[in-house]
């Protein structure tokens, strides 16, 4: 977070009086800065007079959602700024388009209760969590965004079959969106569900328009989260959602043979993770009974 009296953009644009917050990195690091540490909560209580502008450098452009329907940002009290992630460091890309000095920005504080935290959904988000949120149901995101962190479609299916058996209806929820890694520049994530079980008590919602804030709110209200190690798994976290998170001999390696901030729930008594091949029916049992 920094706080200047004027400031001057990139293209010679001069901005009033403003407070600038800074978030960068993947969906789930901006995902986690919000629930971790107070600047989301900045935009509650602003100083008088001073505009707060969020400011989200990612490689994934519908982490702007998580801004957009906030009162204050509606209310053009607050606005969102979204720059796409180059490679350089993103505070660094964020501090020079905005003509800060990086010395200035601290990091906000850590909040000790994440549940004050209040995201905003679109009146579209509420239509569809509204018809498909009733009852005991699960969440399911069997996609990540690189390739390997994804789950098969056999997987998928061994995990919907598990549900429905339990008389628990599954919501598939995804969001296809472009890249701006500099070596994936362009790429579109297409979240393919043709090949997973169909039937009256499985929702798709993959291409339903539901954003990142209704997603979260989805999962929110779930009896159980199954997930990919992804940006989704890190919401079941911080909402301490009951969760089974699964993942690649990589992703064990690298984030869960010792815990760290893409792994931070993984110890949780709510949650059960192993390989994608370990996945067993009995998580479920174990979680819910």
């Amino acid at each position: 977070m920094i706080y200047n009296n004027h400031i001057k953009l990139a293209d010679g644009t001069m901005l009033p009086k403003s407070t600038i917050v800074l978030y960068g990195g993947g969906l789930g690091d901006v995902i986690h800065d919000i629930y971790a540490l107070d600047n989301y909560l900045y935009m509650d209580k602003p100083d008088r007079g001073e505009f707060v502008i969020n400011i989200v450098t990612s490689h994934n452009s519908a982490a702007k959602e998580l801004f957009e329907y906030h009162p204050m940002v509606l209310g053009r009290k607050a606005g969102v700024l979204f720059i796409p992630f180059t490679g350089v460091p993103w505070k660094k890309h964020a501090c020079d388009y905005m003509g800060i000095d990086p010395a200035r920005v601290r990091s906000g504080k850590v909040l000790t209760q994440p549940s004050k935290v209040k995201l905003y959904m679109s009146e579209s988000d509420k239509h569809i969590i509204g018809a498909c949120s009733t009852g005991r149901y699960a969440v399911l995101h069997p996609f990540a965004g690189t390739p390997e962190r994804c789950m098969s479609t056999g997987l998928v299916n061994k995990i919907i079959l598990a549900l429905l058996r339990r008389n628990i209806r599954v919501c598939i929820v995804g969001k296809t969106y472009c890249r701006t890694w500099p070596d994936r520049n362009g790429t579109v994530r297409s979240e393919n569900t043709s090949g997973f079980h169909k039937g009256a008590r499985v929702v798709d919602l993959t291409s339903s328009g539901l954003s990142i804030v209704g997603t979260i709110e989805l999962i929110k209200r779930s009896c159980l989260f199954v997930g990919s190690h992804s940006s989704m798994c890190i919401v079941a976290w911080h909402n301490r959602k009951k969760s089974i998170v699964l993942y690649d001999e990589t992703a064990k390696e690298r984030d869960y043979r010792v815990k760290n901030r893409w792994s931070f729930g993984k110890d949780f008594p709510t949650t059960r993770h192993g390989l994608f091949n370990n996945f067993s029916p009995s998580m479920i049992d174990d979680l819910l009974r």
